[in-house]
């Protein structure tokens, strides 16, 4: 990992670094017989290790999967350095997972919770519970998100925040820009204004504690008391759902397609490639009108009086919309 990083800085974060070697001292490395060998290493011994962490009950077979690639992928180093003979298979078959589907609130469920968060739940919660609705921002998007990245209706995500790495570039490594409801951003705003730790605002979500970031499990944890407290689910209910905060992200995505074009609705949300980058600097404006269109029609009407646009707003922002497009942009 050292030489890939110092060939390649940043291709492997420290966090995803230090998930993998917290597996390896916690479950593979007492396993292991401490006098074998490298160049006695056989795909049996690996099947075996395999086996043992199978026959333990303790880890999922996604995150065995996760322990053997680590595994695998260091022996396969020694292998290229020659101290493992080159004739030597170290390929094992991964285990089969199923994968739980992220659950989703219904739109009724939805409207509940946030006229529940609105009336009741602290404003922080309430703000990013919106903005994640609205946006399909990550949670470590949102740690750190600061004052100068909110414009009059737009954000700018480019950087999040991981306990290890602390600042650095969000998934996928590009900026991005995702409309937002002006109403929003000025709460965001104020919402970092109100940080009384400092004298010039940064962080909008800042801790309680000292000013700083918020914890790595605040947005998930809170969002689920806040869940429970509302009524709507049982702790049961929303573990056999498989709900959490990020399944805001996935309701943003559901929610918004359909009304986004697809190559843009993916660069917004976040899910990029080369080419998508590309295509979306021609669709840039045009598209990110469209998506602020999409919220205002497709999810700000389901979180009660007060979001929605009266029947004239939306003419008149659709004919905006396509006055744009026809004056300047093909479609």
């Amino acid at each position: 990992m050292k030489r890939r990083n110092t060939l390649s800085p940043g291709s492997i974060s420290i966090d995803y670094i230090g998930t993998r070697k917290n597996l390896l001292d916690n479950h593979v490395f007492p396993l292991l017989d401490k006098n074998l060998l490298l160049s006695k290493v056989t795909v049996g011994i690996l099947e075996q290790l395999q086996l043992q962490l199978v026959e333990q009950g303790v880890l999922h077979h996604a995150t065995i999967n996760i322990c053997m690639t680590a595994v695998s992928t260091a022996l396969r180093e020694a292998q290229r350095k020659g101290y493992i003979p080159s004739s030597t298979s170290l390929f094992i078959a991964g285990l089969p997972c199923i994968h739980t589907p992220r659950g989703i609130l219904s739109e009724r469920e939805l409207a509940l919770f946030m006229q529940y968060a609105k009336e009741k739940s602290e404003k922080r919660i309430y703000l990013a519970c919106l903005v994640a609705l609205l946006t399909g921002m990550r949670s470590g998007e949102l740690r750190a998100l600061r004052y100068d990245a909110i414009g009059c209706e737009m954000i700018t995500i480019d950087q999040a925040y991981a306990d290890r790495a602390g600042i650095k570039a969000p998934k996928g490594k590009k900026t991005r820009y995702v409309p937002c409801p002006e109403f929003l951003c000025t709460a965001l705003k104020e919402l970092a204004l109100e940080n009384p730790f400092v004298t010039m605002p940064s962080l909008v979500f800042w801790s309680k504690r000292n000013g700083s970031v918020v914890s790595s499990h605040y947005f998930s944890e809170r969002f689920t008391q806040e869940l429970v407290r509302s009524s709507l689910f049982t702790k049961s209910a929303l573990a056999e759902r498989n709900i959490s905060f990020h399944s805001l992200r996935h309701m943003a995505n559901t929610l918004l397609r359909g009304s986004v074009d697809e190559h843009v609705l993916r660069m917004t949300i976040g899910h990029s490639s080369q080419q998508l980058s590309d295509l979306y600097t021609h669709l840039s404006q045009r598209g990110l009108k469209s998506v602020a269109l999409a919220q205002q029609n497709n999810i700000l009407p389901l979180l009660g009086q007060g979001f929605a646009l009266s029947p004239e707003q939306v003419d008149e922002q659709e004919q905006e919309d396509k006055e744009y497009i026809d004056d300047g942009e093909e479609a």
